[in-house]
């Protein structure tokens, strides 16, 4: 992919501070974003709402229903259990590390997937191949993903599985 036929967005550090003190730098992609140059003269509400369509997030759009489970969902359960069982359930959490950047883009899709950053002074470019943080469409193709596996473990493997998504 040639980089002049790449959208750039800017990239931009987010710092979070972790339970045991420590920091991490998380590097948020601004897909949201788009050249206010082309929207000069045009009022406020105007110039956004162009900003927005002009973006590639603003051109996302999910096509299916999403379905999340809730935790009072859970809690129905937890006392099915015990009706039936006689023990509470053992619970257990699997998170997911680095979600999206599991799930591949598009080779149709990646000139939309482009970053550019400053670093000591200089500009840097990046082109993404799996799904950035940032970017509308990463929340959806992770949606896609944690609804198959979701799928899979109840009806293949007949496991009680509950989904929750964090930020």
């Amino acid at each position: 992919v040639k980089l002049q036929d790449v959208r750039l967005a800017p990239r931009f550090p987010v710092v979070k501070q972790k339970e045991d003190g420590s920091t991490a730098v998380r590097p948020v992609d601004n897909f949201s974003w788009s050249d206010l140059k082309q929207h000069k003269g045009l009022s406020r509400a105007e110039r956004k709402r162009k900003q927005k369509a002009a973006s590639v997030n603003g051109f996302c759009r999910p096509t299916e229903q999403w379905h999340h489970d809730h935790l009072d969902v859970l809690m129905v359960y937890v006392q099915r259990f015990l009706l039936l069982v006689g023990i509470v359930p053992g619970l257990f959490k699997a998170d997911m590390d680095s979600a999206f950047r599991r799930v591949p883009i598009a080779a149709e899709h990646v000139w939309a997937s482009g970053v550019a950053f400053l670093c000591g002074g200089q500009v840097w470019t990046s082109i993404q191949r799996a799904c950035p943080f940032g970017a509308v469409a990463s929340v959806h193709a992770w949606e896609r993903v944690g609804a198959l596996i979701t799928h899979l473990a109840r009806k293949l493997l007949k496991l009680g599985v509950f989904r929750y998504v964090d930020d």
